[in-house]
This record gives structure tokens, sequence and C-alpha cells, in this order.
């Protein structure tokens, strides 16, 4: 495992991370945590992982949010979402380090293995509208669990929004919004918590250069992916992500 005393051969390797982690963010809308954590875990301590990711988080999507249409009506369609990802993230985030999340992963593998492959097979979920306020809830708390606990919370996000049937600009906008406001409590907790500290802040601050070049090479190809073809690739790399998940996870629990 690489640490901070390792200089920079650890900073040129999370460079190199979140240029990748940030060109899928800016083509697709949405996996910049979930692609950063699979491939930091691999190479640094899960604590040194969380810190370093947040900083980009907060920074790409406040970006894709910010440079949407309709930016005041994503917020009120999506408020209750994202207010309740906020105090569940908050208040997960100060125990990211005092559980085994082993199985919390494999439980969000499943759950998008099951939904890409549902999407595949055009097998849709239904949301009743009028119970709109209390479907976000579920979701939102949800996204906050996952988010607090292993800085994965894209796959509800994706799950509710494209069970609705949103469009491709729709589900950028929506995406940015939701993650951009609830990582503000993540970074809380994870400075409380110490995980955030001096030598991590800077670095973490180095690679939002990298995720940000990514990011804006990513959003120039996303202009020419259709509908049809953006909801294959979004779905096609959450399958991938989800398998790899399942399998590392399964590998680590019967080592």
């Amino acid at each position: 495992m690489l640490g901070i005393e390792d200089g920079y051969l650890f900073i040129l390797t999370a460079c190199g991370i979140f240029l990748l982690a940030g060109s899928i963010k800016g083509a697709i809308g949405i996996g910049l945590p979930t692609t950063a954590m699979s491939l930091m875990l691999l190479v640094f301590e899960p604590a040194i992982a969380l810190g370093l990711v947040i900083l980009p988080i907060v920074i790409t999507n406040g970006q894709q949010y910010f440079t949407t249409p309709n930016k005041r009506e994503t917020a009120k369609k999506y408020l209750p979402f994202a207010a309740w990802s906020m105090l569940s993230i908050f208040l997960v985030s100060f125990f990211a380090l005092e559980y085994s999340v082993d199985y919390l992963r494999l439980i969000i593998a499943i759950t998008i293995l099951l939904f890409c492959l549902s999407q595949f097979f055009k097998i849709r979920l239904h949301f009743v509208e009028t119970h709109d306020r209390l479907s976000q809830a579920i979701f939102g708390i949800i996204a906050g669990i996952c988010g607090g606990l292993t800085s994965i919370w894209a796959p509800p996000i994706m799950i509710y929004t494209l069970s609705k049937g949103v469009t491709k600009e729709e589900f950028i906008a929506a995406a940015g919004f939701l993650i951009f406001v609830t990582s503000w409590p993540l970074l809380g907790g994870l400075t409380s918590a110490g995980i955030m500290n001096g030598g991590i802040f800077w670095i973490s601050l180095i690679c939002v250069g990298a995720c940000t070049i990514g990011f804006m090479l990513g959003a120039k190809i996303r202009k020419y992916i259709n509908e049809k073809t953006f909801r294959y690739i979004l779905l096609t790399f959450f399958t991938i992500a989800g398998l790899r998940l399942f399998i590392t996870e399964i590998m680590r629990l019967t080592a």
C-alpha cells in the first residue's frame, strides 16, 4: 500500500486515478466516487481514500450542477431527497471507520446488478407521483447510509432517477445537485472524525486539478451522446462496477 510518505509516487498515482474518474464523471454525469474508490482501495488505505475523494466530489458536482439550465427547478424538485441524504450521510460518516462495510458493499453490488439487469430487460420500477416525497425520503436515506460508510452513494440516485425515466439533461442536473449538496455533510463528518487532516487536504486539492481536467474532457464527449446511448453507457458502466465490487467482496469474505 502507498502512503503520503511515498511522496511524488503517491501524488502521481492519486492524480492518475482522478483524471480517469473525472473523465467518466464528465461523460455520464456520475461515477466519480465509484471509480475513484474502487481504484484507490487497490493502492491506498481506506482512510486515505476517503479523505482524498471528497474535495473532487464537491468541486466537480458543483461545476456540473451550476452549469446546467433550470437550476432552481432542479433544486426544488429534488429537495426532499437531498435533505434526507444530508442528514443520514452526516450522522453515519462519524462511524465510517468503526464498522466493517464488507457486507454493505456486497449488498450495494447486488442491488446495482439487479437494477441494471432489470433495465436492460426493460423491467421498470414505477413510482406513484403522489407518494414521490416518500420515495425521495427512502432513497435519500439509503444514499446517505451508503455514502457515509463507503463514499459511494451514486447507485440509489441512479436507481431513483432512471426509474422515473428522466431525460439525459435532467439526470445530469439532478445527479450534480444531489451529490454536491450531500458531499458537504460528508466533508464535515470526515473532518470531525480526523480523516480529512492537513496532509490529505492538500493532496486532495491537487487531485481536484487532475479531476477537473478529466471532467471537462468527459463533458465534451457527452455532448455527442444521444439519450438512448447515454442510458446504455450509464447502465453498462454500473454493471461493470457492480460486478467488480461483487467479485471483490466475495473474495474478501471467503478468504
